[in-house]
């Protein structure tokens, strides 16, 4: 069984490093709307292997400057928010927003109010363990609504937080974009952008899973 495991090891690595293409940024995603592993820059020279999306890579010990919004529907499903304020408390991360979005647009119904205390327990549990308090934004609530079209285009504080920060972050480092990580739904985001659309060329945002994840948000 284990060289089984050994020799599928080696075929991903060597089909990773054979897919590796450089592109210089990844601002304009209409020239690659469906990127797939490789294509936002291994092996960019002088850089440690890995993703790279323009305005965010630095070099190995460097410490990454953008500031950081983190926004997810459940809190106690996956162990991404552990390790945000973790990173924050090191000093790691310019984590200035936790927003929860207590929505999902598939068959498990639209609005779960319960979810709003997970994100409130994940960071009690974060400071009761000793993590740093002043690195800890307190929580805000975004998109909150019974079904998907009464919470389209809705104002919330997780909307407006987007707003404001993004805002407040390119008009001092128009260089250095604002980061937002989305676990769930990206419904708040999307309201957010419905209230200043030109939040889009300000600042970056991912999921941690690459494809439409959970519902419709897109």
């Amino acid at each position: 069984m284990k060289p089984l495991i050994i020799s599928l090891i080696l075929f991903i690595c060597t089909s990773i490093t054979y897919a590796a293409r450089w592109n210089p940024q990844t601002t304009d995603w209409n020239k690659n709307p469906n990127p797939v592993l490789g294509d936002w820059g291994f092996n960019r020279p002088g850089y440690p292997q890995g993703l790279y999306i323009h305005g965010i890579t630095v070099k190995e010990g460097k410490t990454v400057k953008n500031l950081v919004i983190y926004d997810n529907d459940v809190f106690d499903d996956v162990f991404d928010d552990e390790w945000m304020y973790a990173m924050a408390s090191l000093g790691k991360m310019n984590l200035v927003g936790i927003i929860v979005t207590p929505v999902l647009t598939d068959f498990w119904t639209f609005y779960r109010p319960e979810w709003i205390n997970t994100a409130y327990e994940s960071r009690n549990m974060a400071l009761k363990s000793g993590i740093n308090p002043k690195c800890l934004p307190e929580i805000t609530i975004g998109t909150e609504a019974d079904n998907e079209k009464a919470g389209e285009k809705k104002i919330s504080a997780g909307a407006e937080l987007y707003v404001r920060l993004i805002n407040e972050n390119y008009s001092k480092n128009p260089d250095l974009p604002l980061i937002i990580n989305i676990g769930g739904q990206g419904a708040t985001l999307a309201s957010a952008y419905c209230i200043d659309p030109s939040i889009a060329e300000k600042c970056i945002v991912y999921y941690t899973d690459l494809k439409v994840y959970n519902g419709h948000y897109e």
